[in-house]
């Protein structure tokens, strides 16, 4: 009778992860979540929180996360009036130029970037697609 045959496949990478051995470290708790990760979580709350506000709600006082513009009655670019997420995405890539700007200062303010990086350096470094699979002819 002939040897059984061995089942290849993913049993072993399976079995890794069933063991934990493959899992990605996750937070336990609240303290140890990335501190800018928690800024964004407020900052896309208080946003949320703005959905159902139209180009009439004049805001009366700024939140922590999301400060009144200049003028004090809207909040800042591009939040401004609120809305929904897609109105305040469409609000941002109409100046994609400011949003590039001020992109570049937030993750320079975050340490992502260095403290002299350029806007063309976010454009060149994370904002060019790559096409790493077609060969040069």
């Amino acid at each position: 009778m002939p040897p059984k045959k061995k089942l290849r496949g993913a049993a072993g990478v399976a079995k890794a992860f069933a063991s934990g051995d493959k899992s990605l470290a996750t937070a336990s708790n609240v303290e140890s979540v990335c501190p800018l990760m928690l800024a964004c979580n407020a900052c896309i709350d208080s946003m949320y929180s703005l959905r159902h506000k139209t180009d009439a709600d004049i805001p009366t006082e700024g939140l922590n996360e999301l400060p009144l513009d200049g003028s004090g009655k809207q909040y800042v670019w591009p939040v401004e009036q609120g809305g929904t997420f897609k109105d305040i995405a469409q609000r941002a890539w109409k100046s994609p130029d400011r949003l590039m700007a001020e992109s570049c200062e937030m993750l320079i303010a975050a340490g992502i970037l260095d403290p002299d990086a350029t806007v063309n350096e976010l454009k060149t470094k994370f904002c060019t697609v790559e096409d790493r699979f077609v060969s040069p002819k």
